[in-house]
């Protein structure tokens, strides 16, 4: 019979938190100082970022002073007595937080801010951390497992073997005596707890899992070294620098420097709704893009596929889906659902291809130090003809029906902000708007974008063979798209039967739209019998941040590189209003 200790007992249980849905953290891993610190001191026993964005999503629709008010009242809670600490942290925590603030008419509402989602559990934010490590005064803790709900510690946990006779109920609270936390915490030290042995089989504690990343491309450009720095400061995440091309970094999985079970694989570069991936699928050369067509290659070859014992075995994660995923992190590729396909077909067809909507943004930040990641909306209008005035264009954006991510019109006071006077004005011109940030106390000015650009559908004049000058435009034109139909040795990707056509890359619904959507310049040339031709468009986008519905506020995630500030993910991949998944 194997002899249990208190480090198998440990594992077991927050493996068992795992599975009731909680995240679990590592008390090194989060200690001041670390990339992934949550505080700023080691006598700090509440994560004041978690407990931040408690209080402000919560309650909406309280100012934001109030807001603050009730984030110092938390903070300090303390009196005297610990016992009467406990009892006050007690009602804030059940009733919520008194407030006051004044109403415009200038009276005076009292309110509570609530701390905790009693009506749906499952909204709140669970966390259990092992050897937390609190300093009050000469008194140096670490106890086994805090239970955490938004920041704010409720659950103190000493684990003992309970053969060892050694051991009693004094000498459990004695190692855990921490005023600061017990005066917070809302289940006791003490509890003896029973483990039978031989233990089952245990799949790894959450937190040993790790997301592995692949960001290729050097420091000259500024996007691609941030993203860099955040797949490196990000929790429980580990960037493999060494691979220089897609293919390497899949053939890395399986090398030694993988020391941790695989949660999800992450790779970001540059991207489009076309289905472009500027990274290197093999050797190191940047040059050309990943597209449809490479995927396909690779698919046969077999260079990308993953072998699904990597990937095992899965956290527990009861309730949950806890499959692995491969997150692309690019700007609009989600947008490319068949190229999403393809992709997950390379990958050996197992793993879900998770990809962003939107533009995706990162950048650094300050005060806290830290970076950030961010989405836009892209509205795009495409024209055959140049749109000339402010209005006809605001026009044009209002009868395309752009919603935002729930679904709502988008206000047209928003848009009418984005478009410059001047829209005919190649390249982008840009205004300001103010967003409220969730991990910083203060209001943020961002860009609104206007684009504006011409589009060749290829560069140069294109021919084939034609016996006749069909003459007018309209024959032409069907000249043309029985060309595109039938060659498919010169134009393979407008094939009828293609999963990932030109024109659904170009931003169309058909062929026929394609064609009525650019601007179409015919040369017959008698001598050689060959049609030549080229299409224009006018491509419009209207750039705007994205922000939690119905509000200012910033929907981002952000990674902090010193000690303040905490960890903040309000992009999840899960939010289908921002990813496509494959």
């Amino acid at each position: 019979m194997s002899q249990i200790n208190e480090s198998i007992v440990e594992d077991a249980a927050l493996s068992w938190f795992g599975e009731l849905g909680y995240t679990i953290g590592h008390g090194p891993h989060m200690a001041p100082g670390e990339p992934a610190a949550e505080r700023d001191s080691f006598a700090d026993v509440v994560l004041v970022g978690r407990l931040r964005d408690a209080i402000w999503r919560l309650n909406p629709d309280m100012p934001e002073e109030a807001r603050e008010d009730a984030l110092r009242k938390v903070l300090r809670v303390g009196t005297p007595s610990p016992t009467q600490t406990n009892r006050n942290f007690h009602a804030m925590l059940r009733d919520g937080v008194p407030v006051e603030y004044r109403r415009a008419d200038g009276s005076i509402a009292g309110d509570h801010a609530r701390l905790v989602d009693f009506d749906n559990a499952k909204n709140n934010d669970w966390l259990a951390v092992n050897q937390f490590t609190v300093i009050e005064g000469q008194n140096n803790r670490r106890p086994d497992i805090v239970v955490f709900i938004y920041g704010l510690p409720l659950g103190l946990i000493e684990l003992k073997n309970a053969a060892d006779e050694e051991v009693t109920i004094t000498v459990v609270r004695r190692q855990a005596a921490l005023t600061s936390l017990i005066a917070a915490t809302q289940l006791l030290a003490g509890d003896k707890v029973s483990v039978a042995s031989p233990l089952p089989a245990l799949t790894p504690a959450l937190g040993d899992y790790r997301d592995y990343c692949f960001v290729p491309g050097s420091g000259s450009d500024q996007a691609v070294a941030t993203l860099q720095k955040i797949m490196e400061t990000r929790p429980q995440s580990t960037r493999l620098k060494l691979p220089a091309s897609l293919e390497d970094f899949i053939d890395a999985l399986s090398d030694k420097e993988i020391v941790n079970p695989i949660r999800h694989l992450y790779i970001g570069s540059h991207a489009n709704d076309a289905g472009d991936l500027f990274m290197p699928l093999q050797g190191s050369s940047p040059a050309d893009a990943i597209d449809y067509e490479a995927l396909e290659a690779a698919e046969k070859s077999g260079i990308l596929k993953i072998d699904p014992k990597l990937l095992a075995p899965r956290p527990a994660a009861s309730g949950q889906n806890n499959a692995a995923q491969f997150r692309v992190r690019g700007c609009r590729i989600g947008k490319a659902k068949p190229f999403l396909n393809q992709l997950k077909k390379a990958l050996g067809g197992t793993i879900t291809v998770n990809a962003p909507k939107h533009f995706e943004h990162v950048a650094k930040w300050s005060q806290p130090d830290g970076h950030f990641e961010y989405m836009d909306y892209d509205f795009q209008l495409r024209r055959p003809k140049a749109l000339t005035t402010k209005k006809e264009m605001l026009t044009a954006f209002l009868a395309a029906g752009f919603t935002d991510i729930d679904g709502k019109p988008m206000a047209a006071t928003l848009l009418n902000a984005g478009i410059p006077a001047n829209v005919q004005k190649l390249g982008e011109q840009s205004t300001d708007t103010n967003v409220k940030v969730p991990f910083a106390p203060k209001i943020f000015k961002t860009p609104l974008s206007f684009r504006y650009h011409r589009e060749q559908f290829r560069s140069g004049m294109s021919g084939f063979a034609l016996d006749a000058d069909p003459g007018k435009l309209v024959v032409q034109k069907a000249e043309l798209k029985n060309q595109l139909l039938t060659d498919s040795s010169a134009w393979p990707e407008f094939a009828a039967e293609h999963a990932f056509p030109e024109w659904m890359r170009l931003g169309y619904a058909s062929l026929d739209e394609l064609l009525d959507g650019f601007s179409w310049t015919f040369k017959y040339d008698a001598k050689k019998k060959i049609l030549f031709f080229n299409g224009e468009r006018h491509v419009y986008d209207l750039i705007i941040p994205i922000t939690e519905s119905g509000t200012t506020m910033w929907l981002c995630n952000f990674y902090p590189s010193g000690s303040a500030g905490a960890v903040m993910e309000k992009m999840d991949a899960a939010d289908k209003r921002l990813y496509e998944t494959s």
